[in-house]
């Protein structure tokens, strides 16, 4: 499943009020059509207004909830992460809102949480930094969901030394599924990638074993606007060199294959 057009627009504008509604009414639609799927009942979709004023049971509400953390909150977390302008979010809003709609349910509100702790560490919150580096120390604590949003937090993070960082991008980029590559996701989390190592190269160069040497070959392999899946391998592996970092050598062979993945 890939977003809706809408909820890309949204996202590329950084509108992030709008996607998250935007992201909501799609995953509607998409679960009104998997019941009617499953029902045999296909021939009821003639198009999306037929769907608005249909019987929204537990069932169907509770498969609505089931993709909001991956194709909702995740893309919007990565494009925040992703920005250089202030994000401002009413999260008290985005609450009532989804309250509304799924009622209290404790994974959406919980998720919704690491959504809050995630902007806060975008602007360098200490105790938000730690609260995420202490939570993807122990992911068999969490669930899936919180442990992807986790990861988001830590790749972005300018308070985590380059090697907490570096490892949690390069195990989100492999495991990322190759469906998502060129999606609002992939392309955030890829801006987000570099973004981080640009800072390291001009504001944190104490952290390069040869600033003079590293600083340049690090912006040179930043420096796309958009860079591909290929590009955000390389700029891992130009990093790890950079800081002397000991790769496991199953993650070093990956990066390399993606590095060279047309």
């Amino acid at each position: 499943m890939v977003l809706s057009g809408l909820e890309r627009a949204d996202l590329a504008e950084e509108s992030f009020d709008a996607a998250l509604v935007s992201g909501l009414e799609y995953l509607r639609i998409q679960a009104i059509g998997s019941v009617l799927k499953e029902d045999g009942k296909e021939s009821i979709m003639m198009g999306f207004a037929d769907l608005d004023s249909f019987d929204l049971t537990q069932v169907l509400r509770d498969r609505w909830a089931e993709g909001v953390t991956s194709l909702v909150f995740e893309p919007i977390l990565a494009t925040v992460c992703s920005t250089d302008k202030p994000v401002e979010i009413d999260f008290d809003k985005w609450r009532r809102t989804l309250c509304d709609i799924f009622g209290s349910n404790d994974m959406i509100l919980k998720n919704l949480e690491w959504m809050e702790i995630g902007l806060r560490a975008t602007a360098n919150d200490e105790d938000a930094i730690q609260k995420a580096k202490s939570t993807s120390q122990n992911p068999d604590e969490q669930t899936a969901g919180v442990q992807r949003l986790v990861q988001l937090i830590c790749c972005a993070s300018k308070g985590l030394s380059p090697a907490d960082c570096i490892s949690a991008q390069a195990s989100f980029l492999i495991a990322m599924p190759a469906v998502l590559n060129k999606t609002v996701l992939g392309q955030a989390f890829t801006r987000m990638v570099a973004r981080r190592w640009i800072y390291l190269a001009t504001e944190q160069k104490f952290f390069l074993t040869s600033p003079t040497f590293y600083a340049s070959r690090i912006l040179g392999a930043a420096s796309q606007t958009v860079p591909t899946i290929s590009e955000c391998a390389t700029l891992l592996i130009v990093v790890g060199e950079a800081t002397r970092l000991t790769w496991p050598q199953a993650m070093l062979r990956r990066l390399r294959q993606l590095s060279q993945q047309l």
